[in-house]
């Protein structure tokens, strides 16, 4: 009888903890990205990254699972921005891992212990658009690239802790369980803790910011951009692969090329994080969800022909905005890092120690209805934000 109300009394005790899990048991306040330093040579050298915007995603171990009723290799991850801005602890479903080898140092990245379910519905590449009273300096051209992913209704992930309350100690507060039906991949320039509202130029030029690989919410993304008056405008648009399409992931992990680039991001925010330098021309939010598409889905990038698939005449059209926005940005009374701009000279394939950003562009406005551009030309100028339609359509023609 007593071996029997033992057994009773461990099976209410568990039930009890799914459902009602005891917060103070986790130390809320390790999900706070405390120890990302800004760029070692920048102009925030000494400072840490933002604690409360742009911040990656953190694994939960083995003990915080058990405490909140999860097993221990379920997927649960700190750090994702629902549709409010709030950080929420989220549940992804298909996904198990080897906690202890995922969580062993800082940026470890996911091991991943068996296939995983593919829960991806559709993948949508999205253009965004600043507006006048955002970004005057960008207005009319595009500026940034997001790759969103829809979850298939039955198998949508759940956040199931709203950390903004944990972290304050408001434990009644911290239960969520709301259903999310989408994640956004994005990568993001990253100010400094205390300067959160500096400017973006001249910063974005060189080596100020970092960059951080972001995952949450496409809906706040959109109430971010247009809190206080006129936002950005949003784009869809697709990328042409089918299902039978091979990855760089092996087939003992999945074989759904959604779920490899799905995988893939949520690798790359754990193990690059914020640990990277930003900057307009070399290390942008679209070269980077680009790199992804291209490892994930082996597109040799260097086989193109930019003029035998019309890529000139395409860029050509974006160059005399991209040069009003140079003009804007004032490049020429910015001071670009020596290795920088030596790094741009050789993309470009320019010639002469004065080599000038601004220049150049001008000089390329005024003489591309005359000339085609050169390879080197048109690699470096379709892995500008201005350029993504360009980008697309490279991937889109090498994918079929």
């Amino acid at each position: 009888m007593k071996i029997l109300l033992l057994i009773f009394s461990l099976i209410c005790s568990f039930h009890l903890l799914a459902k009602d899990p005891d917060y103070r048991q986790i130390d809320w306040q390790r999900f706070i990205p405390k120890n990302d330093k800004m760029p070692a040579f920048g102009a925030f050298k000494n400072d840490v990254a933002t604690l409360n915007e742009k911040r990656t995603l953190v694994v939960l171990t083995e003990n915080e699972k058990q405490i909140l009723g999860y097993k221990a290799n379920d997927l649960l991850l700190a750090n994702f921005a629902g549709k409010d801005g709030k950080y929420y602890v989220i549940y992804i479903p298909g996904i198990e891992i080897d906690t202890k080898k995922s969580t062993a140092k800082p940026n470890a990245g996911l091991v991943i212990i068996k296939p995983t379910n593919n829960i991806i519905q559709k993948v949508d590449i999205i253009k965004e658009y600043w507006a006048k009273g955002i970004r005057p300096d960008t207005t009319s051209i595009e500026i940034h690239a997001m790759m969103k992913f829809t979850f298939a209704a039955n198998s949508r992930p759940l956040l199931i802790a709203n950390q903004k309350e944990l972290e304050a100690g408001s434990f009644s507060k911290g239960k969520a369980n709301i259903s999310q039906d989408n994640a956004m991949i994005s990568a993001e320039a990253v100010r400094a803790n205390s300067q959160p509202n500096a400017g973006f130029f001249p910063y974005a030029l060189g080596i100020d910011y970092a960059i951080a690989h972001l995952i949450y919410d496409y809906n706040y993304r959109v109430a971010a951009t247009r809190a206080g008056g006129e936002g950005p405008e949003y784009e869809k648009l697709p990328l042409n692969f089918n299902e039978s399409r091979s990855t760089n992931y092996p087939k003992t992990i999945t074989t759904s090329p959604k779920m490899a680039l799905f995988l893939e991001g949520i690798q790359r925010n754990l193990i690059k994080g914020r640990s990277e330098t930003y900057n307009i021309f070399l290390n942008n939010c679209t070269n980077a969800l680009f790199n992804i598409i291209d490892d994930v889905l082996k597109i040799k990038i260097d086989s193109y022909d930019p003029l035998k698939m019309s890529i000139n005449n395409f860029i050509a059209n974006d160059v005399p905005d991209l040069l009003v926005a140079v003009d804007k940005m004032q490049l020429d009374k910015q001071t670009v890092p020596g290795k920088l701009k030596e790094e741009l000279r050789k993309r470009i394939g320019a010639d002469g120690a004065n080599f000038n950003i601004k220049s150049y562009l001008t000089n390329l406005s005024n003489t591309l209805g005359k000339r085609n551009l050169t390879p080197e030309e048109a690699k470096f100028l379709t892995g500008l934000p201005p350029f993504i339609d360009a980008q697309l359509m490279i991937r889109n023609n090498l994918l079929k």
